[in-house]
């Protein structure tokens, strides 16, 4: 093992990068397959290690040198290192084939959308849609400990909509009535972010416990002229997207911000009732695929690192990485 300063990296299908100072080059013995320790890396036991040995604070916490001396892989013979990395290699080949499909399927999404759209007029504004202004969250500081109530994060807003993958437990000067707290179905818009992803809209839904939104975003209350999965899908096509990035404004393209009134102007269709939901309904059935795609990758991780678990730190002997 080496640091990556002055280190030349060949990978495993052949491509050479120098190494930067951050890495910790291993390189394999001549008895043991890169594959099954790239696999070892990240099984559970490995992660909890390294994490427990980690020095440095805030962002810039880091594995020492010494770590990679003390750490032991799974003894075993190189024909059964080989098959356990063809076995995990099937899998993350699965895995690969279905996040293409996924991404296949958005892609015919967003185009499919964007024509429907396309035919109708976009004479109408946003404002034209809402019940009142566009309405700025709550940014308290975060607990550790549980209080209740959780508060979503900036990243919960994706280019595909809303995802509860980064909640924050709220303190507990934010009670159940708080002007911030969502309702299922509130649609929801970020309003800083770099410029390509400013203005990203999601419809929150339960995520099982009292939820508050954060200061960048901003919940749009829908009027009954509109729906907010119509809305949504609107203001996630192609023309929407560029009116929001051009009313968007900064110093730097790393974080600018659209302001409520920029928002309320943003020029959109807004046909009939009947006519929103075909636009909804045609969109629906390839979100329905995509979410059984998503969740054919989510048992398949799963089933992943339990093999992986199962394979790699068994009732094995153990030898030293270095």
């Amino acid at each position: 093992m080496e640091n990556g300063k002055g280190a030349y990296i060949e990978g495993l299908n052949g491509a050479v990068a120098y190494g930067s100072t951050e890495f910790h080059v291993l390189r394999a013995r001549a008895n043991v397959n890169a594959k099954f320790i790239h696999y070892w890396t990240r099984v559970r036991e490995f992660r909890r290690k390294a994490e427990s040995m980690m020095i440095g604070t805030g962002g810039q916490r880091r594995v020492p040198a010494e770590f990679f001396a003390k750490i032991s892989v799974p003894s075993l013979p190189p024909a059964e290192q080989r098959r356990v990395a063809e076995t995990l290699d099937a899998i993350s080949e699965s895995e690969k084939a279905i996040r293409a499909s996924v991404k296949k399927l958005r892609a015919t999404e967003r185009a499919l959308t964007d024509l429907l759209l396309s035919r109708l007029p976009w004479d109408s504004t946003l404002d034209d849609t809402l019940s009142g202004p566009p309405r700025n969250g709550h940014s308290p500081s975060a607990t550790p400990e549980w209080t209740g109530i959780q508060m979503l994060g900036l990243g919960c807003l994706t280019t595909d909509g809303f995802q509860p993958t980064q909640l924050k437990n709220a303190p507990l000067s934010v009670h159940s009535r708080h002007p911030a707290m969502l309702s299922n179905g509130d649609l929801l818009m970020s309003r800083a972010n770099t410029r390509h992803l400013v203005g990203l809209v999601g419809i929150y839904r339960d995520v099982g416990t009292p939820c508050i939104y954060p200061d960048l975003m901003m919940r749009l209350r829908v009027s009954a002229a509109s729906s907010p999965e119509f809305l949504a899908i609107v203001l996630r096509s192609s023309p929407a997207r560029r009116q929001i990035m051009n009313l968007s404004q900064g110093t730097s393209e790393s974080m600018v911000k659209i302001s409520s009134a920029s928002a309320r102007n943003i020029r959109i269709p807004l046909p009939s009732p009947a006519e929103q939901k075909q636009v909804v309904m045609a969109a629906s059935q390839i979100t329905q695929r995509i979410q059984d795609e998503q969740k054919k990758l989510t048992k398949l991780e799963s089933l992943k690192r339990g093999i992986a678990d199962d394979l790699l730190t068994g009732n094995v002997r153990f030898q030293n990485l270095q």
